[in-house]
């Protein structure tokens, strides 16, 4: 396995079952940094697509107590732990990264939303 962003920044990994497992909890959030083609062909379903670089406090949820996870392509983009990381550094406590990425998403057979 290659050594991520997240695991050299020290950012907190779920893995795609972790996250499949917590899908329905009313305060976890999904947000999905891909480009928006690879968005609208396949994402973890509920992810609301997020600019990782440009992205404002208004983006995310007023409750900085919430859960949210970032992703990106897979373990080699660093888009999804660069956006946690700036969530973090705007307050929120409880931020967490998907390094496998929607590739890894896919491979372990998880469901996708299209569109």
């Amino acid at each position: 396995m290659p050594t991520t962003v997240a695991c050299l920044t020290g950012m907190p990994v779920l893995s795609p079952s972790d996250v499949l497992n917590r899908l329905s909890l009313r305060d976890f959030f999904v947000f999905d940094t891909n480009p928006q083609h690879v968005y609208l062909h396949h994402r973890v379903p509920g992810a609301i697509r997020l600019d990782p670089a440009d992205f404002t406090e208004s983006k995310l949820p007023r409750d900085q107590e919430a859960a949210l996870l970032f992703y990106s392509s897979g373990p080699l983009c660093g888009k999804g732990t660069h956006a946690a990381r700036r969530a973090t550094r705007m307050g929120y406590n409880r931020v967490y990264v998907m390094t496998a990425g929607i590739t890894g998403w896919i491979k372990e057979g998880c469901p996708v939303e299209k569109g």
